[in-house]
C-alpha cells in the first residue's frame, strides 16, 4: 500500500451517477473480490477490493449497494456498533443492513479500538469476538446469524496501524500488512479524496487496489461534505420525529405540543411538502425560521393573508403569543386547502 499523506484536491464529483461510473470502470479492469484473499497462502495477482465503512449513513450505503448489485459487483460493507450517527439496533437500520446483505455483499465489522481503550492484542481479540457476535446476531435471517468474517479499524491510531497480522480473533483484517504492502489504496475520508482520486488510481493501472469509500459522501447531487453531513443529521431528526408520531398513533395517544392544532393530521395532509416540516421546526424553537417558511408556503399556495398576520409572520411586529397565533392560523389554512385539493 503505497501512499502519501496528502489531501488530494477535489477533481471529480461524489454523486451516485459518478459512483456508478467508477464501479463500472473498476469492474471492467479488475475482478472485484472480498477479503477472503487473505485466506490463501499468497494474494491473487490482480484484484480490486471495494470497501465501505458505514460511519454515518446506512441509507446511503443501501444506495451504493444497489448500484453495485445492478452492475454485478460484490463489495464489503462494515458496520459500526459504537458510533454516534446511527444504531444497528434500530429496526429501520437493521432492515437497511439486511437488504445490503441480501444484495450479495459481504458484511463486516467496523471496529473502534479506542472505544474499548485497547492497547494490546489480547484485549483486541476479546472485543472483536464480542462485537462480531453482536453484529452476527443482529443480522440474523432465515438462514441463521450473519457470518461476520472481517473487520476494519475505525479512526486508525498508531496502535491499530501496527496491527499488521492477516487475522485477529479469526477475522480478516482490512489493514493487514500484506494488503498495505501489495495494494494501492485510496479513501474518500471526510468527503474528499485522501492520497489520490479514484480516477488517478485507476489510471495508474496497478495490479491490486483497495478503494475505501464512505457512503455518506455519495448523494444524488453533489455538495460540500459539511452540507452532506447536515443533510444526514437532518434526516435522522425527521426519522426520530416520524417514529415518535407513529408510536403515539399505535398507542392511541395524544401528541401534546402546546399548539392548538392536530399536528398529526396537518402533517398527513401536507405530507411531501416543505410545509409538513414546519410544526417540528417551531417546536424545536426555530420560531422565526418556521414562520418564514410558512409565509413562503402561503404565498406559493396563493392563500391571502391579512396585513397584520403578514407583518407578524415577517417578524416586523407582535410578540411570541401573536406569532404563535398567526403561525397556527396559517398552518390550518394550508391544511384546509390541501384537504380540498
Amino acid at each position: 500500500m503505497t501512499v502519501q499523506a496528502l489531501t488530494h484536491p477535489q477533481t471529480s464529483d461524489m454523486t451516485l451517477d459518478a459512483y456508478r461510473g467508477f464501479v463500472a470502470r473498476t469492474a471492467a479492469a479488475y475482478p472485484c473480490l472480498g477479503f477472503e484473499v487473505l485466506d490463501a497462502p499468497a494474494l491473487p495477482p490482480r484484484f480490486a477490493l471495494l470497501r465501505h465503512d458505514i460511519d454515518m449513513s446506512p441509507q446511503q450505503a443501501l444506495e451504493t449497494a444497489r448500484i453495485e448489485a445492478d452492475l454485478g459487483v460484490r463489495a464489503t460493507y462494515t458496520v459500526l456498533l459504537t458510533g454516534e450517527f446511527y444504531s444497528p439496533f434500530e429496526a429501520g437500520t437493521r432492515a437497511l443492513l439486511q437488504e445490503i446483505r441480501a444484495l450479495g455483499h459481504d458484511i463486516g465489522l467496523h471496529f473502534d479500538a479506542a472505544y474499548h481503550q485497547i492497547n494490546d492484542d489480547t484485549q483486541m481479540d476479546d472485543a472483536l469476538i464480542w462485537e462480531a457476535d453482536i453484529l452476527s446476531r443482529l443480522l440474523v435471517d432465515d438462514a441463521g446469524p450473519a457470518k461476520i468474517k472481517m473487520f476494519s479499524f475505525h479512526n486508525t491510531t498508531p496502535f491499530t496501524m501496527s496491527c499488521r497480522a492477516s487475522h485477529y480473533a479469526g477475522l480478516r483484517n482490512a489493514y493487514a500488512g500484506i494488503l498495505q504492502d501489495a495494494c494501492e489504496y485510496t479513501s474518500d475520508s471526510n468527503g474528499y479524496w485522501i492520497h489520490r482520486t479514484w480516477d488517478a488510481i485507476l489510471a495508474a493501472g496497478h495490479d491490486r487496489l483497495q478503494v475505501l469509500t464512505h457512503p455518506e459522501w455519495w448523494h444524488a447531487t453533489d455538495a460540500e461534505p459539511a452540507e452532506k453531513l447536515c443533510q444526514i443529521m437532518d434526516q435522522r431528526i425527521r426519522d426520530c420525529w416520524d417514529g415518535y408520531q407513529a408510536l403515539l398513533r399505535r398507542g392511541n395517544r395524544i401528541n401534546r405540543t402546546g399548539l392548538p392544532l392536530n399536528i398529526d393530521k396537518i402533517e398527513a395532509i401536507l405530507a411531501g411538502e416543505e410545509a409538513a416540516r414546519l410544526p417540528s421546526l417551531w417546536l424545536a424553537g426555530y420560531h422565526g425560521i418556521a414562520a418564514a417558511g410558512l409565509l413562503r408556503s402561503l404565498n406559493q399556495a396563493g392563500i391571502p393573508l391579512e396585513e397584520t398576520d403578514h407583518a407578524i409572520l415577517s417578524g416586523n411586529q407582535g410578540n411570541i403569543a401573536s406569532l404563535q397565533a398567526a403561525f397556527v392560523a396559517g398552518l390550518e389554512a394550508l391544511a384546509e386547502q390541501g384537504a380540498q385539493s
